[in-house]
């Protein structure tokens, strides 16, 4: 497993570089399928909406109240969602592990 003077081959990083870089090419893909599905079904929901509405005083009278205003301009213009600090450390974490693995197999390399 080692090589000369117990350093670890560098082909051992390469593995877990590539390994790395095709999982976050899949969460990128998981995750920007997932928003494009849930921005479509919003869509979709507000035109069903907006098709059931008779007239234009409907539409009106149902976007002056609290409730219409909220449907209508939907969660793409909201608040980003609060964090919960656990989330945060955890998230801390993970970033300094990554970043001493990081370190780690720089100096092996150099």
């Amino acid at each position: 497993m080692g090589g000369p003077e117990g350093f670890v081959e560098p082909e051992i990083f390469i593995l877990l570089g590539l390994f790395g870089m095709v999982a976050f090419i899949v969460w990128i893909a998981v995750s920007t399928w997932h928003r494009r599905h849930s921005i479509h079904e919003l869509v979709s929901f507000q035109e069903r909406l907006l098709d059931r509405l008779g007239s234009g005083s409907d539409l009106v009278a149902f976007v002056q109240t609290e409730a219409g205003r909220k449907l209508i301009t939907g969660p793409l213009n909201s608040e980003p969602p609060i964090v919960a600090p656990v989330a945060r450390v955890l998230s801390a974490v993970h970033s300094g592990i990554v970043l001493i693995a990081l370190g780690a197999g720089l100096l092996s390399v150099g």
